[in-house]
C-alpha cells in the first residue's frame, strides 16, 4: 500500500507545484495592454518558440506583403543553394528598379552578398538575382517559392515575384507570413543577416556598405530582426522580433500608419502579459504507476514519463482559469512493455479547450525514481 501512497503523492506534488506556479503567475497586470489601438490593416503577434498566436487583427486576410516578400525568397535560397556560390549578375537582374544593392551587370557576387543585399537593405535587384542564381531564372523560383509556402501550411500565399514590387494577386497574409517568418529564424544563417546592421558586398573596385532598413534594430537592443515592406500597394509593413529574458516574440504588421511604434507595442504587450509554462520536459518523470491496486514494492510500479516537450505561453491574468486533466489509468494489471503510450496530460481553459498536451509513455522504474 505503501508503493501506492506513493504514486498518489508524486502526481499530487507535481500537480500543487503548478497549482503554486499559476498563483504566482496570476497577478493582475496592468489594463493598458488590452487598449493597443493597433491601426495596421492586419497585425498578428506569434510566440517564436511554438509559433502560438498571441495577439491578432485581420491575420487571415491575405494582402500585399511589399518587401516583407524577401523573407521567403532568402529562406527558400538558404534551403536549396550554398553560401559559397557565385553568382554572375545578368542584366536583367542589375535593371530591376526601385530599392536596390545596386547589382551590377557582368558583377561577381556570392550566394551570402545576394541575401545580404536583400534582407539588409532590401534590393530587389538581389531577389532577382537569388532567383536566376537557384532556379536558372526568376519564375521557376517563383513556383518554388510557392512550394515552400505550401510545405509550411502557408496556403494565402501568392508570390508572383521574388521582391515584392506591386502586382496584382501577389499576397500573403500576417499570419501565414509569421509562420514563415518562424521557420526562417530557425535557420543561423537568416537570423545573422537580418540581426546585422551593417555589411560590405562586392569587390575591389565595387564595394558598397549596406545599411539595414529595420531602424528598431537601432534603437532597441532586444530586436532579433527581421525584415521592412514599402509600396502603395502595401503600405508600410513590418516583421519584427524580439527577445527578452528567454522569451522571443515575432510580430507582423501590414500597412501601418506607424509600423515601428505599433510592432513595438505589440512586442511589449506580449513580453508584458505573457508568462512560459513549461508543462514537461521529455523523458521527464510525472507519476509512478502501481501494477495491480495493491501493489506493495517497487517491483510493483511502472514509471510514466513525458514523450514530449510541452510548453505554453500563459496569460497572466487568466492563468488561474487555467486546470489539468490527466488522461491515464489509476493502476495497471500487468508491466507494460517500455516506451509504449500511456495516456496523455491536458492543459484546459475554463471552457475545456486544450491549450497544451503532454503525450506519456511507459518507462523502466529508475532506481532514484524509487527514493
Amino acid at each position: 500500500m505503501a508503493e501506492k501512497k506513493l504514486y498518489k503523492f508524486r502526481i499530487s506534488a507535481w500537480i500543487l507545484f503548478l497549482s503554486c506556479f499559476f498563483l504566482v503567475l496570476g497577478q493582475p497586470v496592468p489594463s493598458w495592454a488590452e487598449e493597443l489601438g493597433i491601426g495596421a490593416k492586419a497585425a498578428v503577434l506569434i510566440d517564436l518558440k511554438s509559433g502560438q498566436v498571441l495577439w491578432e487583427k485581420n491575420c487571415d486576410q491575405p494582402l500585399p506583403p511589399a518587401s516583407t516578400t524577401k523573407i521567403i525568397t532568402a529562406i527558400t535560397a538558404l534551403d536549396l543553394a550554398s553560401l559559397g556560390q557565385i553568382y554572375q549578375v545578368s542584366p536583367a537582374a542589375a535593371a530591376v528598379g526601385e530599392s536596390s544593392a545596386k547589382l551590377r551587370p557582368g558583377e561577381k557576387l556570392y550566394m551570402m552578398e545576394l541575401l545580404q543585399g536583400a534582407l539588409i537593405c532590401s534590393g530587389n535587384d538581389a531577389c532577382y538575382g537569388i532567383g536566376e542564381a537557384v532556379a536558372g531564372c526568376e519564375p521557376l523560383f517563383v513556383h518554388w517559392l510557392n512550394l515552400k509556402a505550401a510545405s509550411l501550411g502557408a496556403y494565402s500565399a501568392n508570390w508572383l515575384n521574388t521582391n515584392g514590387l506591386p502586382q496584382e494577386g501577389h499576397a500573403v497574409s500576417v499570419r501565414d507570413l509569421a509562420q514563415i517568418s518562424r521557420y526562417a529564424m530557425a535557420n543561423p544563417c537568416f537570423s545573422s543577416i537580418v540581426s546585422t546592421q551593417y555589411a560590405t558586398i562586392g569587390q575591389a573596385g565595387n564595394r558598397r556598405r549596406l545599411k539595414n532598413t529595420n531602424r528598431l534594430l537601432f534603437e532597441n537592443n532586444e530586436i532579433i530582426g527581421i525584415k521592412t515592406g514599402t509600396t502603395t500597394a502595401a503600405g508600410r509593413c513590418l516583421v519584427s522580433a524580439m527577445e527578452h529574458q528567454g522569451v522571443s516574440m515575432l510580430c507582423v504588421v501590414f500597412n501601418s500608419p506607424d509600423r515601428f511604434g505599433e510592432s513595438l507595442r505589440l512586442l511589449h504587450y506580449g513580453m508584458d502579459n505573457f508568462k512560459p509554462l513549461q508543462l514537461a520536459n521529455r523523458g521527464e518523470l510525472l507519476a509512478l504507476l502501481p501494477i495491480n491496486p495493491d501493489g506493495k514494492t517497487a517491483s510493483d510500479l511502472t514509471a510514466v514519463v513525458a514523450d514530449n516537450d510541452s510548453y505554453y505561453l500563459c496569460k497572466k491574468n487568466q492563468v488561474s482559469d487555467l486546470s489539468l486533466h490527466w488522461q491515464l489509468p489509476s493502476y495497471l494489471l500487468e508491466q507494460p512493455q517500455a516506451e509504449t503510450p500511456a495516456g496523455n496530460l491536458f492543459l484546459l481553459n475554463k471552457e475545456g479547450k486544450i491549450l497544451a498536451q503532454v503525450g506519456l509513455r511507459y518507462a523502466p522504474l529508475a532506481q532514484n525514481y524509487e527514493k
